[in-house]
């Protein structure tokens, strides 16, 4: 039975992160995706990884517990290491473009606006853009009848990056507990 005295809480795993959503427009980023951002001196670094999550379509709706099961199929690493650099072997500034689709647009604008700051990058060295004016408003915010939203991070002049793609299976068991 829903609680009177306190709005329920969604939790969502979107894009590699999870989030937490209250109705009025509440959402919080709790568990951030695997997106980091190292400046130091005239070098920028952007790691990040991708995880897909497949299998049947399964709801489980109860008291108890269930059982999940993963099994892991594939990964792939990707890096920019020898990729980019001229005829001499100098390393060449290149572009990294972290762009999700998302029912969850403030709280995804808050993380990767936090991640941009506390990184040190200035406003120029990146550009956050979205398919609704930035930072977003409270309507925006709030439950519009799962509305996808796109958000594109991209870091400017960029010395390395590396990421990983990686696949999971996820299945239930058939009985709960």
């Amino acid at each position: 039975m829903p609680d009177r005295y306190y709005p329920s809480v969604n939790y969502y795993f979107e894009d590699d992160a999870v989030f937490l959503t209250q109705t009025g427009g509440h959402q919080l980023m709790i568990v951030p995706p695997p997106l980091n951002v190292t400046k130091v001196g005239l070098n920028t670094t952007v790691q990040s990884s991708y995880l897909q999550l497949f299998g049947n379509a399964s709801v489980y709706t109860s008291q108890g517990t269930k059982d999940v099961f993963t099994h892991y199929d594939y990964s792939q690493p990707y890096t920019s290491s020898g990729r980019f650099a001229t005829t001499t072997g100098t390393p060449v500034p290149f572009n990294f473009t972290f762009e999700v689709g998302t029912h969850n647009v403030c709280g995804w604008y808050t993380f990767l606006q936090s991640l941009v700051t506390t990184s040190g990058l200035v406003s120029s060295a990146y550009s956050l853009t979205g398919s609704v004016a930035f930072p977003p408003s409270m309507s925006v915010c709030q439950d519009s009848g799962g509305t996808s939203y796109d958000i594109s991070l991209e870091f400017l002049n960029i010395n390395y990056a590396t990421t990983a793609y990686a696949g999971v299976e996820v299945s239930f068991t058939q009985g709960g507990a």
